[in-house]
């Protein structure tokens, strides 16, 4: 972080239990106890998706920013944006504490015995309510303790419990297709991979994770970039990492990232940090 603040921290931890890293990536467990601070953070898009849950704290929505007031109540704010093509921000009044679960590609999907397409918020609120009444008993235990191993422990009962079987061979075999291979591919060419129509691949898509396939294929091309820019391959011109990701011509790839992300690439690559030691990449103000 370019300034810790007062009291602050923030950890990530990965799942103990080797069943669930196929599910989530990682936890991360965010705090400021002491009162009258203010983190704030810009964050990009991304195709590893993070469940917020906050204690104390309730988030306002004002467009693309979502601004947390601490609130005198023991209640649990779940919030999941999905696939979303364009950057956000966070302005987080401190007392608050806060813990992210990243889940892998449709690693939420295997905790849900219904499509949770639905569940997934698509306008400026980001509220999710699939996990609120089943996790209570969980949060009450993960917050209370000062322990991070007993936390990531209290996450990783939970979840292994909730596991559900999920065998959409289509939407498993796309979304590994367009993660896994190095050219950017278009909706029909994906469609085409798997045997099927743009139509039908499209609604699969929409009914499990409320997005298009070509959003997903943009979010997925923007943050193969952007990650293994910021991995140690900063040595890159824009012009070799736009052909190395299959952009057009660097032009195209500029247009792109400053749609996405707000700002020039040049600006962004210079202003993002590493939170916590995984690819997790945030602007801080």
């Amino acid at each position: 972080m370019k300034k810790i603040l007062p009291t602050e921290k923030f950890h990530t931890l990965k799942p103990k239990q080797l069943s669930l890293h196929k599910y989530i990536a990682y936890y991360y467990f965010h705090s400021i106890p002491e009162k009258g601070l203010q983190r704030k953070i810009v964050f990009y898009p991304n195709y590893l998706l993070a469940l917020t849950v906050y204690q104390a704290s309730m988030l306002k929505f004002d467009q693309n920013t979502a601004t947390s007031q601490p609130v005198n109540s023991d209640y649990f704010h779940h919030y999941y944006g999905g696939i979303r093509r364009e950057f956000r921000g966070s302005i987080m009044n401190s007392p608050f504490e806060k813990i992210g679960i990243v889940f892998q590609p449709l690693g939420l999907q295997y905790f849900s015995d219904v499509p949770i397409g639905p569940f997934i918020p698509r306008g400026t609120d980001l509220s999710f309510s699939y996990f609120r009444k089943k996790m209570q008993g969980t949060l009450k235990k993960v917050f209370k303790t000062g322990d991070l191993n007993a936390k990531v422990g209290f996450l990783d009962d939970f979840f292994t419990s909730q596991l559900c079987v999920f065998d959409n061979k289509l939407l498993i075999n796309s979304v590994e297709l367009i993660i896994n291979t190095e050219q950017n591919k278009k909706v029909k060419e994906v469609a085409e991979s798997m045997k099927t129509s743009s139509k039908t691949l499209n609604r699969e898509f929409k009914k499990h994770m409320n997005c298009t396939v070509k959003d997903y294929l943009e979010v997925v091309q923007f943050r193969k970039a952007f990650n293994h820019y910021l991995s140690g391959n900063g040595e890159k011109n824009l012009t070799e990492l736009a052909m190395e990701f299959d952009y057009y011509d660097q032009s195209e790839f500029i247009n792109k990232f400053r749609k996405l992300t707000g700002i020039n690439p040049k600006k962004l690559f210079s202003s993002v940090e590493n939170f916590g030691g995984e690819k997790l990449y945030w602007n801080t103000l």
